[in-house]
């Protein structure tokens, strides 16, 4: 019976300071990657559009986190049909829209580093979108897309994004973020 309440014990213990690790980890949900533009991060559903407007970087403005510095080239709505680039895609029809978005990132850690979780486009509403499967079937004929792709350390690499997003979605931002697990995010101003 001791040795079982001893257990339990030692179980809670270890549970907490793994709780009280994480949270230090955490910061308390606040990154210690501050950027040195006039981003904002991510906005909440709670968030007002134009708030995150009014603080939203510009087209070729330079974004930059600790870990990696990034560089939105240009957004373009892509309209309702997607032709593939590849022989291999099909086009694509959507009662939405797409959007193409291209995007350099930079590296400033000393490993190669991948992203698990890229970029998203974000509306005036709050709504967040992923990059649509099979993507790099529609980018531009030799462009690469960010997913699973290895960014050297020291080194800028080129990609394209494609999104899709509602008919109704408008005052749309590219969401970037730092390299690391618990990333800071800021948006980009598409002018779409």
């Amino acid at each position: 019976m001791k040795k079982m309440m001893l257990c339990s014990a030692v179980a809670a213990v270890s549970v907490m300071g793994l709780a009280v690790a994480l949270a230090g980890c955490c910061g308390g949900g606040k990154s210690k990657s501050e950027g040195t533009t006039s981003s904002t991060e991510s906005p909440s559903p709670t968030t007002t559009s134009a708030k995150a407007e009014a603080a939203a970087a510009k087209l070729g403005e330079t974004i930059t986190f600790d870990d990696s510095t990034w560089v939105v080239v240009s957004g373009k709505d892509a309209g309702q049909t997607l032709k593939p680039t590849s022989p291999i895609g099909k086009p694509l029809k959507t009662d939405g829209k797409y959007i193409m978005v291209n995007f350099k990132v930079t590296n400033k850690t000393n490993k190669e580093e991948r992203l698990m979780d890229g970029p998203k486009v974000v509306d005036g509403q709050g709504r967040e979108f992923k990059n649509i499967d099979m993507e790099q079937f529609y980018v531009p004929k030799d462009a690469k897309t960010l997913m699973m792709e290895a960014i050297p350390s020291s080194m800028t690499r080129e990609f394209w994004g494609v999104f899709e997003v509602p008919a109704d979605a408008k005052q749309l931002k590219f969401q970037v973020r730092s390299l690391g697990l618990l990333s800071t995010k800021k948006l980009v101003d598409l002018g779409i």
